[in-house]
């Protein structure tokens, strides 16, 4: 009984915190609610009966009721209900009847035994070892969707080996790419490498006609290739210990047979294909969206909820990423004013003084003033800031055109993001905060936000979330305007990203400069 009544041979439970009014009400407030619902169950129909509708009547058709009549669900409640009212009023001649094994022993038991079979479990399959780890899953890989296509997959009888000319030569770049990544014996060399083959991949987007997902792709490896550089400062040049002859060969074979299927799956999925495929109706679907570009259309308005979704997901990602590298710290961008001595200097190297004249004179970026003398660039620093806003012009382009052109709010907040990475690499980590005076959570906090807001809206003025509105008109000095609610949405996805790379940039940047500077480290701008 607990808590919840007396038993006798046991003092009652005291509870030092009585629930209070507020935390009762909501119990009561359902309970009541049922009640009044349970009485007033035949005025629901009305209201549910249109939704009822949209489905076809199954075996059991009943309105909502108080009172259904004798039927054998009544009986069978009633004969439960007078059972333990029985059982109750008799509890004292029950133990007389009572199993040797009771239920707390018996639970006791069961989670003894899920307990041991969850440790087998965890020490079987969770060795600790990423290769072992990716093997399994290959494995499944094989032998479930590859063991399907070679027993009996339906193959195609006419294919071509390739679709545009130039195609064969993008496709040896990449897999030439891909094998010296895995053959590089530096991490920097790889990562170069693996990018190599991502270049290659939008390469082949642009040749099949789809530059959205080329620029998007391109943009995408930029982006991550400095992600990466950031964080390869803070790891050895070179990869560990090699792994034994025979575990490479193994891992090789793993590797080429899941490509083999992969690559089967594909060919025979687009291949077999039976009814009319989907992508047949996307220029009606563009039409009605009142654009051209169907890959941003369906990011903003035929899938909105996906890109909501994970745009949600992506901030999520990206506070995850910063929690881990600031720790207990709260994230902050460095300003100006608060820097203490040169950046990015090398410890142990003389120190070059200035003249008085040049450290007076206007720079080009206000945070290369905070930078050694040894690690500045004046052509990078004149380039970075002549460039700077013609990206942002750029990415408002973007923005603005992703609705009829290649574009859209993505790849737009990804060259902005490459503009705050050009200030960055060009006047350090004082530079973010003049190149963006606000935090990467108001610009993620802001873009979620818009992104909700425009759902809500939807849902307040024509009863469907996410439902966009196309707006005509005609005005003074700008002609005829065309534009699309779902531009709003855009700009909310546009603000995600660009907090999100500034993120990236503030953490994996100016957090592991401040470290490296504070443990007299050689940081690494090259």
């Amino acid at each position: 009984m607990g808590a919840f009544g007396a038993k006798e041979g046991h003092a009652p439970t005291e509870v030092a915190h009585p629930p209070g009014a507020a935390f009762l009400a909501p119990a009561g407030l359902l309970a009541a609610a049922g009640l009044a619902l349970g009485a007033g169950a035949p005025a629901l129909n009305a209201f549910t009966a249109a939704y009822v509708g949209r489905y076809p009547p199954g075996p059991h058709d009943e309105p909502l009721a108080l009172w259904h009549g004798l039927t054998v669900p009544l009986a069978e409640s009633a004969l439960v209900i007078a059972a333990g009212a029985l059982l109750f009023r008799r509890w004292r001649s029950v133990p007389a009847f009572r199993f040797p094994l009771d239920a707390e022993h018996g639970y006791r038991v069961i989670m003894r035994g899920v307990d041991r079979a969850a440790d087998q479990a965890t020490r079987f399959t969770q060795r600790g070892s990423l290769p072992v780890y990716l093997r399994s899953i290959l494995l499944a890989l094989l032998l479930l969707p590859g063991g399907a296509l070679v027993s009996g997959g339906p193959w195609p009888h006419d294919v071509r080996p390739w679709q545009v000319p130039a195609e064969p030569a993008v496709v040896a770049l990449v897999c030439a790419a891909a094998l010296a990544a895995v053959l590089q014996p530096r991490r920097l060399g790889a990562v170069v490498c693996a990018g190599v083959a991502g270049t290659g991949t939008a390469t082949l987007y642009v040749l099949y006609g789809a530059p959205d997902l080329g620029l998007t792709q391109f943009l995408t490896e930029t982006v991550t290739l400095v992600a990466f550089v950031l964080v390869l400062r803070r790891l050895p040049a070179r990869f560990g210990e090699r792994q034994v002859a025979g575990i490479r060969v193994v891992n090789a074979l793993f590797a080429v047979a899941a490509g083999l299927v992969v690559a089967g799956v594909a060919l025979a999925a687009v291949s077999v294909r039976t009814a009319v495929p989907e992508s047949a109706l996307y220029p009606q679907a563009a039409e009605r969206a009142g654009g051209t570009n169907i890959v941003n259309i369906a990011l903003v308005d035929l899938r909105a909820w996906d890109t909501m979704g994970e745009s949600a997901v992506l901030l999520v990602a990206a506070v995850g990423v910063v929690g881990l590298i600031y720790g207990r710290r709260r994230p902050t961008l460095p300003r100006v004013g608060d820097a203490t001595g040169p950046v990015w200097a090398i410890p142990g190297a003389p120190r070059i003084e200035e003249p008085e004249a040049v450290r007076d004179a206007a720079t080009w970026l206000r945070g290369a003033e905070t930078l050694s003398p040894e690690r500045r660039s004046i052509l990078f620093e004149v380039a970075a800031r002549l460039l700077f806003h013609p990206m942002l012009v750029l990415s408002a382009y973007l923005l603005f055109s992703g609705h009829g052109s290649p574009g859209g709010g993505f790849a737009a907040g990804l060259v902005t993001g490459l503009a705050l990475t050009m200030r960055y690499l060009a006047g350090g980590r004082y530079e973010l905060a003049e190149a963006l005076p606000l935090g990467p959570g108001v610009c993620q906090g802001i873009g979620l936000a818009v992104v909700a807001g425009i759902g809500l809206a939807g849902l307040a003025i024509s009863g469907e979330v996410l439902r966009q509105a196309v707006l005509d008109a005609r005005l003074p000095l700008l002609g005829e305007v065309h534009f699309t609610t779902s531009t709003i949405f855009d700009a909310g996805v546009y603000l995600v990203v660009v907090g999100v790379v500034l993120d990236i940039l503030r953490a994996m940047g100016a957090e592991l400069d401040r470290r490296v500077e504070r443990e007299h480290e050689e940081v690494a701008t090259a």
